[in-house]
Protein backbone atom coordinates (compact mmCIF):
# COMPACT_ATOMS: atom_id res chain seq x y z
CA UNK A 1 0.00 0.00 0.00
CA UNK A 2 1.47 3.30 -1.03
CA UNK A 3 2.02 6.39 1.33
CA UNK A 4 0.39 9.94 0.79
CA UNK A 5 3.62 10.98 -0.06
CA UNK A 6 3.72 8.61 -2.68
CA UNK A 7 0.41 9.50 -4.46
CA UNK A 8 0.81 13.38 -4.06
CA UNK A 9 4.17 12.58 -5.98
CA UNK A 10 2.53 10.54 -8.66
CA UNK A 11 0.05 12.45 -9.15
CA UNK A 12 2.54 15.37 -9.53
CA UNK A 13 4.72 13.41 -11.85
CA UNK A 14 1.05 13.14 -14.06
CA UNK A 15 0.38 16.61 -13.85
CA UNK A 16 3.77 17.31 -15.28
CA UNK A 17 3.76 15.30 -17.63
CA UNK A 18 0.27 16.08 -18.99
CA UNK A 19 1.60 20.48 -18.93
CA UNK A 20 4.50 19.18 -21.03
CA UNK A 21 2.63 17.66 -23.54
CA UNK A 22 -0.28 20.41 -23.51
CA UNK A 23 2.88 22.75 -23.90
CA UNK A 24 4.46 21.15 -26.59
CA UNK A 25 1.17 20.60 -28.39
CA UNK A 26 0.63 24.55 -28.36
CA UNK A 27 4.33 24.85 -29.26
CA UNK A 28 3.47 23.10 -32.68
CA UNK A 29 0.23 24.71 -33.35
CA UNK A 30 2.18 28.07 -32.96
CA UNK A 31 5.15 26.41 -35.24
CA UNK A 32 2.05 26.07 -37.93
CA UNK A 33 0.47 28.85 -37.28
CA UNK A 34 3.30 30.89 -38.30
CA UNK A 35 3.95 28.66 -41.46
CA UNK A 36 0.41 29.92 -42.34
CA UNK A 37 0.87 33.00 -42.19
CA UNK A 38 4.55 33.16 -43.45
CA UNK A 39 4.78 34.48 -47.14
CA UNK A 40 5.06 32.33 -49.92
CA UNK A 41 7.11 34.36 -51.96
CA UNK A 42 9.18 35.95 -48.57
CA UNK A 43 9.43 32.98 -46.20
CA UNK A 44 10.97 35.17 -43.36
CA UNK A 45 8.10 37.61 -43.33
CA UNK A 46 4.78 37.55 -42.10
CA UNK A 47 1.47 38.92 -42.82
CA UNK A 48 -1.73 39.54 -40.19
CA UNK A 49 -3.50 36.10 -41.48
CA UNK A 50 -3.22 33.81 -44.21
CA UNK A 51 -5.81 35.64 -46.19
CA UNK A 52 -4.92 39.38 -44.90
CA UNK A 53 -5.48 42.35 -46.96
CA UNK A 54 -2.11 43.64 -46.49
CA UNK A 55 1.34 42.25 -47.63
CA UNK A 56 4.15 40.84 -45.04
CA UNK A 57 5.01 43.90 -42.92
CA UNK A 58 7.25 45.13 -40.15
CA UNK A 59 3.99 45.22 -37.45
CA UNK A 60 2.88 41.56 -38.52
CA UNK A 61 6.26 40.21 -37.75
CA UNK A 62 6.79 41.98 -35.39
CA UNK A 63 4.46 40.42 -32.97
CA UNK A 64 4.56 37.09 -34.48
CA UNK A 65 8.84 36.66 -34.21
CA UNK A 66 8.08 38.20 -30.40
CA UNK A 67 5.62 35.29 -29.79
CA UNK A 68 7.49 32.62 -30.92
CA UNK A 69 10.57 34.11 -29.27
CA UNK A 70 8.67 33.95 -26.27
CA UNK A 71 7.38 30.47 -26.91
CA UNK A 72 11.08 29.31 -27.49
CA UNK A 73 10.38 28.26 -31.02
CA UNK A 74 12.14 31.04 -32.82
CA UNK A 75 14.69 29.27 -34.44
CA UNK A 76 11.92 26.52 -35.37
CA UNK A 77 10.40 28.99 -37.19
CA UNK A 78 13.04 30.75 -38.92
CA UNK A 79 15.92 28.85 -40.20
CA UNK A 80 19.13 30.63 -40.01
CA UNK A 81 19.65 32.06 -43.66
CA UNK A 82 15.63 33.26 -43.20
CA UNK A 83 17.53 35.37 -40.12
CA UNK A 84 19.62 37.09 -42.40
CA UNK A 85 17.27 37.13 -45.50
CA UNK A 86 15.39 39.15 -42.95
CA UNK A 87 17.34 41.33 -41.16
CA UNK A 88 18.66 42.30 -45.42
CA UNK A 89 14.47 43.20 -45.65
CA UNK A 90 14.09 45.37 -42.59
CA UNK A 91 17.58 47.30 -43.50
CA UNK A 92 16.16 47.66 -47.22
CA UNK A 93 12.91 49.80 -45.59
CA UNK A 94 15.41 52.41 -43.66
CA UNK A 95 14.39 55.53 -45.54
CA UNK A 96 16.93 57.63 -43.26
CA UNK A 97 19.25 56.82 -40.21
CA UNK A 98 17.46 54.22 -37.60
CA UNK A 99 13.59 55.37 -39.64
CA UNK A 100 11.69 53.05 -41.77
CA UNK A 101 9.07 53.14 -43.97
CA UNK A 102 6.87 50.21 -45.20
CA UNK A 103 4.97 50.32 -48.03
CA UNK A 104 2.90 47.11 -46.95
CA UNK A 105 1.53 49.37 -44.11
CA UNK A 106 1.52 52.64 -46.22
CA UNK A 107 0.67 52.12 -49.38
CA UNK A 108 -2.54 50.81 -48.89
CA UNK A 109 -5.28 53.79 -46.99
CA UNK A 110 -7.69 51.88 -44.36
CA UNK A 111 -10.94 52.46 -46.64
CA UNK A 112 -12.19 54.16 -42.90
CA UNK A 113 -9.62 56.26 -43.08
CA UNK A 114 -10.81 60.03 -42.15
CA UNK A 115 -8.20 62.50 -43.89
CA UNK A 116 -9.81 65.42 -42.03
CA UNK A 117 -8.17 64.02 -39.25
CA UNK A 118 -4.89 62.81 -40.36
CA UNK A 119 -3.48 63.00 -43.83
CA UNK A 120 -2.51 59.67 -45.36
CA UNK A 121 0.09 58.97 -45.23
CA UNK A 122 0.53 59.12 -41.75
CA UNK A 123 3.36 60.33 -40.09
CA UNK A 124 4.27 60.98 -36.21
CA UNK A 125 2.89 58.48 -34.68
CA UNK A 126 2.23 56.10 -37.13
CA UNK A 127 5.75 56.26 -38.16
CA UNK A 128 7.44 56.05 -35.20
CA UNK A 129 5.28 52.59 -34.19
CA UNK A 130 6.82 51.68 -37.79
CA UNK A 131 10.06 52.30 -36.23
CA UNK A 132 9.71 50.49 -33.89
CA UNK A 133 7.98 47.39 -35.30
CA UNK A 134 11.43 47.59 -37.53
CA UNK A 135 13.86 47.57 -34.73
CA UNK A 136 11.83 45.08 -33.21
CA UNK A 137 12.37 42.49 -35.94
CA UNK A 138 15.65 43.44 -36.23
CA UNK A 139 15.99 42.59 -32.76
CA UNK A 140 14.76 38.92 -33.76
CA UNK A 141 16.27 38.78 -37.29
CA UNK A 142 19.91 39.62 -35.71
CA UNK A 143 19.81 38.50 -32.14
CA UNK A 144 20.40 41.45 -30.61
CA UNK A 145 19.21 42.38 -27.10
CA UNK A 146 18.14 46.24 -29.12
CA UNK A 147 16.24 48.07 -27.22
CA UNK A 148 12.87 48.31 -29.22
CA UNK A 149 12.19 51.80 -28.21
CA UNK A 150 15.84 52.97 -28.33
CA UNK A 151 17.31 53.90 -31.60
CA UNK A 152 19.72 51.54 -32.34
CA UNK A 153 23.80 53.00 -31.73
Amino acid sequence: MGTVTDAVSQDLDELTTKAITSLRRSSEDLVAWCDLVRDPLKPWAFRWSKDSVRDANVGACNYILQAASFCGVLDRVLTPQQKKQGAAWIRSLEDGENTYSDPALLDRKPPAWDDSAENWPPDGAHREAINQYARGCLRFYEDEPLDQLARPS
